[in-house]
């Protein structure tokens, strides 16, 4: 019984430390206001870069706004993390995908008129 309970005591002492830590992490991330261990009860309203506003239930895009939090607007694609600041490192389509209506220069690439060229022989066999 003895081997048993050293066990027992041994293996509640280690889950009690990780917990601490964690409570650590937790208390030091929501203070700080960056992390991914903090708990954030006043999400962003707005995107950062358009200011669209964020929806009300938030529906995770990748695997790690579903861990940590964060949301990607529908308006620009730019996806925040939960306190509302960009994501560093964000997949191509997210960082740089536009509507292309509201770009001025889009516009101006599709009214251009198009050009014939002069087409000598057929190529078709």
């Amino acid at each position: 019984m003895e081997l048993l309970d050293t066990i027992a005591i041994s293996f509640s002492g280690v889950v009690f430390i990780l917990l601490l830590v964690a409570c650590c992490l937790m208390v030091r991330d929501t203070i700080r206001q960056k992390g991914c261990w903090a708990i954030n009860l006043r999400p962003p309203k707005t995107c950062p870069k358009c200011d669209t506003p964020a929806p009300l239930v938030r529906i995770p895009k990748n695997r790690s706004q579903a861990l940590w939090g964060g949301c990607t607007c529908t308006g620009c694609g730019c996806e925040y993390d939960r306190w509302g600041e960009p994501v560093e490192k964000q997949p191509f389509p997210a960082k740089w995908s536009a509507k292309l209506d509201d770009s001025p220069a889009a516009t101006d690439r599709i009214k251009r008129p198009s050009i014939d060229i002069e087409r000598k022989g057929d190529y078709r066999d």
